[in-house]
């Protein structure tokens, strides 16, 4: 399998797992907190597979330096794949929000627009490349 296709399956896989979350969530559950952080990391994927297959790079943090370069994915979603880095970080913010911080609680409404907007945005980009 070339790096394009692991991080698409790895990618296909987290989303299943969150849309599985959003199921369950639907249906009474409260993991809003999971559903926002499996969907980062599906999109942490999908990232990774579009600057392999577009740009051969791939990155190991989320931020990072090498030789005075900022190489991290934050950095490299920022000057690689600009139209889409806001979205990136939405999906970033509030996934750290809900693991890293318990008195705030994540909204069904910030996780729905991640899904209709954030993700599908990275998704599309990332999509147009295949």
């Amino acid at each position: 399998m070339t790096t394009w296709d692991v991080h698409k399956v790895k990618a296909d896989h987290n989303e299943q797992f969150a849309d599985a979350v959003s199921q369950m969530n639907a249906n009474g559950a409260s993991f809003l907190d999971w559903e926002a952080t499996t969907l980062f990391y599906a999109a942490v994927q999908l990232v990774d597979a579009y600057l392999a297959k577009t740009f051969n790079e791939h990155p190991t943090k989320h931020v990072e330096r090498e030789r005075g370069k900022p190489r991290g994915r934050s950095q490299l979603v920022d000057q690689r794949m600009h139209l889409i880095y806001t979205d990136y970080r939405q999906l970033q913010s509030l996934s750290t929000i809900a693991r890293y911080c318990p008195d705030r609680q994540v909204t069904a409404q910030e996780v729905g627009r991640l899904w209709s907007q954030h993700y599908q945005s990275i998704k599309a980009m990332v999509d147009s490349v295949t």
